[in-house]
């Protein structure tokens, strides 16, 4: 077994919304009073993209533009460094041609979102999801923890892998409850791209995708999901 079992929603490009061309960060960790370093990292246009910015009293701002909304992260950095992201105080978020406001008290894990859309509708569909999503993050800090004689163990593996297994298998549950309950979020075609690429049936994906309203279909990543429907129904022939 790798020394890190990862479960990372899957990066995805989303479409884009309005016709503004540049994004603006505008961030605020109330409580942060020395000066300190904030990252803003993605893979942007298919490279990893890495900007800073030093905090000033708690305040720090980014501008830039993407060609469409796209998953990113920031990171605070309180001398951890950017190597050792399991310690990081991080947040994941989508970042998109617009102003984004992000308010905390304390931390940027701990963060919430003004005025973007977007990534209130992305708390919505991670809280969804975030039993299971947390009982493999808990699995991946006991592997990081592990000796290497415990995970070169088979039954430790193997144990390892069934809780794997059984918490992806509850994450898809309640992905497909939530493509089901929310047919105009763009994060059901999020989740149900994921459940492609990690072998859903075509029947069930076919099924799944029609349910989903015209809008979404045609975003960015609806169309990636029909063409795969597409191939997948031609060689059913």
């Amino acid at each position: 077994m790798k020394k890190t079992i990862l479960y990372l929603l899957v990066y995805l490009p989303i479409l884009a919304f309005g016709q503004v061309d540049k994004f603006t960060i505008n961030g605020k960790v109330e409580t942060l009073n020395k000066p300190t370093k904030i990252y803003l990292n993605c893979i942007k246009n298919g490279t990893q993209y890495l900007d800073s910015a030093i905090t000033i009293s708690g305040a720090f701002s980014f501008n830039g533009n993407v060609t469409e909304p796209i998953r990113a992260r920031l990171i605070l950095d309180h001398g951890q460094g950017l190597t050792n992201s399991s310690a990081s105080d991080l947040l994941v978020f989508y970042l998109e041609n617009s102003t984004i406001k992000i308010v905390s008290k304390d931390s940027v894990k701990n963060a919430h979102f003004e005025g973007s859309k977007l990534n209130s509708d992305y708390a919505v569909y991670l809280k969804k999801i975030s039993v299971p999503l947390n009982l493999i993050k808990m699995i991946n800090a006991e592997n990081n923890s592990a000796s290497d004689e415990e995970r070169a163990d088979v039954e430790y593996r193997n144990r390892m892998q069934a809780r794997f297994k059984e918490a992806d298998s509850s994450i898809k549950d309640l992905q497909i409850l939530f493509i089901k309950e929310n047919p105009n979020s763009f994060y059901s075609i999020v989740a149900l791209s994921e459940r492609m690429q990690k072998g859903m049936a075509f029947p069930q994906l076919d099924m799944l995708y029609k349910d989903l309203s015209p809008a979404i279909r045609q975003s960015t990543v609806g169309l990636k999901v029909a063409k795969t429907i597409e191939d997948m129904r031609s060689n059913q022939k």
